[in-house]
C-alpha cells in the first residue's frame, strides 16, 4: 500500500508540472505581445539608457519623513530628467538656444542629487549665481549618474555626451568633472590596480529588464506600494530616514598620518585611466574648457599639513575602507600631478579646482557620509559659481554676455 502511495505522488507532481507548462505555453503569445506593446523595448532611447543607474524622461515626486527637516529640505520635491537624461537643461527648447553658453557637470550621485529638488541642486544654484553676476545666457546641465568613477565618466563621454551633445559642442564652453569619491570604492581598493565593475553581469541584465519590461515594473510597483503616498491626487514616493546618518561628525576626531603606500600597479592604472579621460574629452569637445573639481568631503579634514582628521564611526570606516580619507587624498594628488603635466601642452584648456581645500561646509549640509543637501548645496553652488565667475572674467567675460 505504501509503495503505491509513493508511486502516485510523484506521478501527480509530474502531471501538475506538465499542466503548468501547458498553461504557460498557452498564454505565452499573450504575455509576449502585451510585454512588447506596453513595455519600452521598441522605443527609441537616448544614449544614456545603456548606462547602469541612469534615469531619463522621468519625473519623480518625493515626500520626505520628518527626520529630514533638520537638513532644510523641502517636504516635497520633484526630481526630473529630460529625454536625453540631463537635469536642468532649460535652454534646450528655447527658441534662442544658440545664444546660450552651456556648462556640463559630469559626476556621480553627489552631482545627480536625487534627493534634491530640480531648482535647488548645487548645479542650479551655481547657475543662479552666475546669472546674478551678470553672465547672461548661461545654462548649467547636470549630467551626474550615481556610482560613476573615472572609467564610468570616460564611458559616458564617449557613448553618451559625445553623441547627444554633438549639435551643441560649439555652445559648450565648460565641462566640469566632479570626481574622486567613488574611486576609493570601485578602483583604488582593487589590488590589481584596475577598476572593479560597478555592476556585475546579473545586475546589468536586471537593469536592462527593469528599464524596458512592463511586467517587471508592474510587479515591482506592487512590492513598493506601501512606499507611495497620495496628496491632492498626486503620487509621491515616500523617503524615510534610513538614508540619514545617525551620528554626528563632531563626535569623531582621529588623527592619521598623510603617508599611504599604494601598490605601484594601482597608481599606474589610475594614471592611465584619468589621463585618457582628459585627453579624450579634449579630443571630442575641442571648444570646451575642462575643470576637474575635487569635492569637499565632511568626514575628511585636510586642513593640517601633518595629519588627516578622520571624522567617522567604525561602521563607516568598514563600509568605505579604513583608509578612505588617505586614499581620497592620494587620488587627488595623482589627479593634480597629471593635470600639471598635461597643462604644458594645453595651458588654456585644463584647470583644477581644489574645493576640498578652499570651502568649508557645515556638517548639517550633508545628510549622510558624502551627499550634500540644503545649506550644503547653497555653499557648493555659490563657491563654484564664484570660481567660474572669476574663471570667465579672467578669460574674456564679454564672450558670456
Amino acid at each position: 500500500m505504501e509503495c503505491t502511495i509513493f508511486k502516485v505522488i510523484p506521478r501527480n507532481i509530474l502531471n501538475l508540472f506538465i499542466n503548468i507548462i501547458k498553461v504557460l505555453l498557452y498564454f505565452l503569445p499573450f504575455l509576449l505581445s502585451t510585454e512588447i506593446i506596453l513595455g519600452k523595448w521598441l522605443l527609441k532611447k537616448p544614449k544614456v539608457s545603456v548606462i547602469p543607474s541612469s534615469i531619463y524622461s522621468e519625473k519623480i515626486k518625493l515626500k520626505f519623513s520628518k527626520e529630514w527637516d533638520k537638513y532644510k529640505t523641502k517636504k516635497f520635491i520633484t526630481y526630473s530628467r529630460d529625454d536625453l537624461g540631463y537635469r536642468g537643461w532649460e535652454s534646450k527648447s528655447d527658441i534662442n538656444s544658440d545664444l546660450f553658453k552651456l556648462i556640463l557637470v559630469i559626476g556621480d550621485s553627489t552631482t545627480d542629487q536625487i534627493f534634491e529638488d530640480d531648482k535647488y541642486t548645487w548645479t542650479e544654484i551655481m547657475e543662479d549665481y552666475l546669472l546674478d553676476k551678470g553672465l547672461n545666457y548661461i545654462d548649467v546641465i547636470n549630467g551626474g549618474i550615481p556610482g560613476r568613477t573615472t572609467l564610468g565618466f570616460l564611458h559616458a563621454i564617449e557613448n553618451w555626451h559625445n553623441n547627444d551633445l554633438d549639435a551643441f559642442k560649439t555652445n559648450l564652453s565648460t565641462i566640469i568633472f566632479n570626481v574622486g569619491i567613488n574611486e576609493v570604492k570601485f578602483f583604488i581598493s582593487n589590488k590589481s590596480g584596475d577598476f572593479l565593475p560597478i555592476k556585475q553581469n546579473y545586475s546589468k541584465l536586471r537593469f536592462f529588464i527593469y528599464k524596458n519590461s512592463f511586467f517587471y515594473s508592474f510587479i515591482d510597483s506592487l512590492f513598493k506600494g506601501e512606499q507611495i503616498t497620495y496628496q491632492n491626487s498626486d503620487e509621491f514616493q515616500f523617503i524615510d530616514d534610513r538614508g540619514l546618518r545617525n551620528w554626528d561628525f563632531k563626535d569623531y576626531f582621529e588623527k592619521t598620518p598623510y603617508y599611504i603606500k599604494l601598490d605601484s600597479t594601482q597608481i599606474k592604472n589610475y594614471k592611465k585611466h584619468f589621463q585618457k579621460l582628459i585627453l579624450r574629452t579634449i579630443e571630442l569637445f575641442p571648444h570646451s574648457k575642462i575643470v576637474i573639481s575635487q569635492p569637499y568631503i565632511p568626514s575628511c579634514d585636510y586642513s593640517s599639513k601633518s595629519f588627516i582628521i578622520r571624522r567617522m564611526p567604525n561602521s563607516e570606516k568598514k563600509k568605505y575602507s579604513e583608509n578612505f580619507c588617505k586614499l581620497i587624498k592620494e587620488v587627488f594628488n595623482i589627479q593634480e600631478a597629471i593635470i600639471d603635466n598635461l597643462k604644458d601642452n594645453n595651458p588654456e584648456k585644463i584647470f583644477l579646482y581644489k574645493m576640498y581645500e578652499i570651502v568649508e561646509i557645515p556638517d548639517e549640509g550633508f545628510y549622510d557620509f558624502i551627499h550634500p543637501v540644503g545649506i550644503g548645496n547653497e555653499m557648493i553652488g555659490n563657491a563654484f559659481g564664484d570660481y567660474l565667475y572669476k574663471f570667465f572674467k579672467n578669460k574674456n567675460i564679454k564672450k558670456f554676455n
